[in-house]
């Protein structure tokens, strides 16, 4: 963590290639451990991007039914994999993440979902929503689908807090009812202030409309039914950000705790982490309290 820690700069280019440097082979040391958890791939929907994995707790924990996290990865809505993600040249990340949680008590899923050129907003949003119908239909027997929670990270974090504020919704209320809580690690929730993404992929995404359908226009507009029915959220970012995201971050929370007073937010940093390190950081042995601080929150908020 010393080296994350210490780079200079929060733009992604220019800490992407040290971090996975630095991390990769921690996580390499702990292969077999990553390795140990048992997890399985199933199909959610009718592309090879509709597949998700998951990883759940150690049987000899004694624990009946556990709850669920369910992590949506970043990639600026036109990469990533939820294994082996474009420059990890490893295919212990994100199986890291799924690890890390399962063995921590939680039925972790993760999710691929569509992304550009072939899906613009809000496919994916759809898709997200379609993992969550698989959890809570087809996982009742192996966890508690009562208590799921879903963790977006970059975009995937937009993709998570669009879905719950779309309206009309996107998601049904009897499905919604099955979240807890959201947590969204470092989104991006508007696009006016310093470039992170290019123009170009943005205006790709989401056409003429990313004022009004990026988060923040959504919740701009979002009925008091929609911004009352949000279950409780942590928002968290790393402390070396680009200044985008602590910007978006700030107007976001603002304007939520203005037009959704009595719903529950807690917002946290994640020390010494930059935008890419917390994710590769989990199962390294180096640079992990963030998780374990969403877990207390998490526990916390378990039916």
């Amino acid at each position: 963590m010393n080296k994350i820690a210490t780079l200079q700069g929060a733009d992604i280019p220019v800490v992407l290639g040290p971090t996975y440097e630095a991390f990769v082979p921690l996580l390499e040391a702990n292969k077999d451990r990553i390795k140990g958890i048992q997890c399985e791939t199933h199909g959610y929907g009718d592309t090879d991007r509709h597949m998700l994995d998951i990883y759940y707790p150690p049987k000899a924990d004694g624990a009946s039914k556990h709850p669920v996290l369910i992590f949506v990865y970043g990639g600026g809505f036109a990469s990533g994999e939820r294994t082996s993600p474009p420059g990890t040249n490893t295919d212990l990340v994100y199986a890291n993440v799924g690890a890390f949680f399962a063995a921590r008590g939680f039925v972790t899923v993760i999710p691929d979902y569509r992304i550009l050129p072939a899906a613009k907003h809000p496919l994916p949003d759809e898709d997200v929503r379609d993992a969550l119908k698989f959890v809570v239909t087809q996982l009742t027997d192996k966890a508690d689908t009562n208590s799921i929670f879903l963790h977006g990270h970059s975009v995937g974090g937009s993709i998570v807090a669009s879905l719950f504020l779309s309206d009309p919704g996107l998601l049904e209320t009897e499905l919604k009812g099955h979240v807890k809580g959201l947590i969204l690690m470092a989104s991006l929730y508007h696009y006016d202030g310093p470039i992170m993404l290019p123009p170009e992929l943005i205006a790709a995404y989401y056409g003429e409309s990313h004022a009004k359908d990026c988060p923040y226009g959504l919740l701009q507009t979002a009925s008091k039914e929609v911004v009352t029915a949000l279950p409780s959220l942590y928002i968290m970012r790393s402390e070396n950000e680009p200044e985008l995201v602590k910007v978006g971050q700030i107007d976001f929370v603002k304007l939520l705790k203005e037009k959704a007073p009595g719903v529950s937010v807690q917002e946290a940093i994640a020390s010494g982490h930059n935008h890419i390190s917390p994710h590769v950081a989990l199962s390294s042995g180096e640079g992990e309290q963030w998780g374990e601080d969403i877990l207390s929150w998490v526990r916390a908020h378990v039916s």
